[in-house]
């Protein structure tokens, strides 16, 4: 039988140092996983927040590109000039075919219930709370009106509510008034 035998000047960890050693490594890998955890979250919500501005921002733009490169347009209701925001129910735009007199209609429209911009009955951006239109004018004396649009979305767990504005020049544009 070997007998262990443990000389004065050897040198060993106690149970208690042990237990320290753990303790504190344990301490330290879960602050590390805290931090991670948090900077997890803080990426999902702001990638949460760039998808929804980039939504927003490709209706406005879409919006922007159809109503400028149309001869004319009708919005329900109606905006008027100084009187406060109108929320879109639909806007209607319309571009001349090579056919003179006859045009295409295009129709975008806002579902509120469904949180929904549709174009020609397509989904063009989901989550959307409310569509603004207002009108105004620069000067009595200049020709043209300003299309002001603005777009709000739905707030979730992860985003507050974004609005987008945009403005529209509508120089050559005039306003269909037929049904």
């Amino acid at each position: 039988m070997h007998h262990i035998r443990l000389q004065k000047n050897q040198k060993g960890y106690t149970l208690i140092e042990v237990m320290i050693a753990l303790f504190l490594f344990s301490m330290l890998i879960t602050l590390v996983m805290q931090i991670m955890l948090i900077a997890s979250s803080n990426y999902k919500r702001m990638e949460e927040k760039s998808n929804a501005l980039e939504n927003l921002r490709f209706a406005m733009d879409f919006m922007t590109s159809e109503i400028r490169s149309a001869d004319e347009y009708k919005i329900d209701p109606a905006p008027i000039a100084g009187q406060p925001k109108e929320i879109l129910k639909t806007l209607n735009v319309y571009k001349e075919k090579a056919i003179a007199g006859t045009f295409d209609e295009l129709k975008f429209e806002f579902k509120t219930a469904q949180s929904e911009l549709l174009y020609q009955g397509n989904v063009l951006s989901e989550d959307i709370k409310n569509i603004w239109i207002a009108t105004k004018q620069p000067h009595v004396l200049q020709p043209y009106t300003i299309l002001i649009i603005t777009i709000e979305t739905n707030e979730t767990p992860m985003v507050p509510s974004l609005i987008l504005q945009g403005e529209i020049s509508l120089q050559y544009k005039k306003e269909r008034t037929l049904p």
